[in-house]
């Protein structure tokens, strides 16, 4: 069967379904980047009294903290405590990784880690809130995984609401997960499924995870 446009000419119907068949791939690419990058919605980098280290991730966290730090954005490391122990010992993660922010240039007094054992994001936000609170300090530039921007800022701006401190959230860069990229791999899936389920999971009133 053929197609009459409006000039007249006979275009095989088949052409548009190749057409289609092409525009697929690109469809379904658009999808995912938009699937990918709502979830690494950030706020713009200012300069704050405190950066908020969160525990987890992997070494990009703590690079873009150090270089944050290190550019004058924030005068206080804040570090939260998982009750996670390095690998092989007895001794808690968050002392391991004081003891490297020190051993790279972080001043001792610039260090605070937050009271209490946080189990999930919700219970960072909360010790968080506590220790700025107790530290008068007033704003906060919270670093995480780019993949779990979106809940972060959603579980800090529902703790700080009414506390009049300013908090932003900010992906570590030169982190594996992009956007563009995430659905190439098997780790990309699940990080980005995870993140959907809590979210799913947030709009029920679950906040643990």
């Amino acid at each position: 069967m053929n197609v009459l446009p409006a000039d007249g000419r006979m275009i095989p119907k088949w052409r548009y379904g190749w057409g289609c068949l092409l525009l697929l791939p690109v469809a379904a690419w658009l999808v995912l980047f938009a699937t990918g990058s709502l979830l690494v919605v950030a706020d713009p980098v200012r300069s704050s009294d405190a950066i908020v280290l969160l525990s987890g991730g992997g070494n990009e966290r703590v690079g873009e903290a150090l270089n944050l730090y290190g550019q004058g954005k924030g005068d206080i490391l804040i570090l939260t405590d998982t009750g996670d122990v390095y690998p092989g010992s007895n001794i808690a993660a968050v002392r391991v990784l004081r003891e490297e922010l020190l051993k790279r240039g972080v001043d001792e007094d610039d260090i605070l880690i937050t009271r209490g054992m946080s189990t999930s994001t919700y219970d960072e936000a909360r010790h968080v809130l506590t220790a700025m609170i107790n530290n008068e300090l007033e704003s906060a530039l919270v670093i995480t995984d780019p993949y779990h921007v979106f809940r972060t800022r959603l579980l800090f701006r529902e703790v700080f609401r009414g506390s009049g401190i300013r908090v932003l959230v900010q992906p570590a860069g030169d982190h594996w997960y992009k956007p563009a990229t995430w659905f190439f791999s098997t780790r990309g899936w699940r990080a980005t499924i995870s993140e959907y389920s809590k979210l799913v999971a947030l709009l029920f009133g679950v906040r643990g995870g």
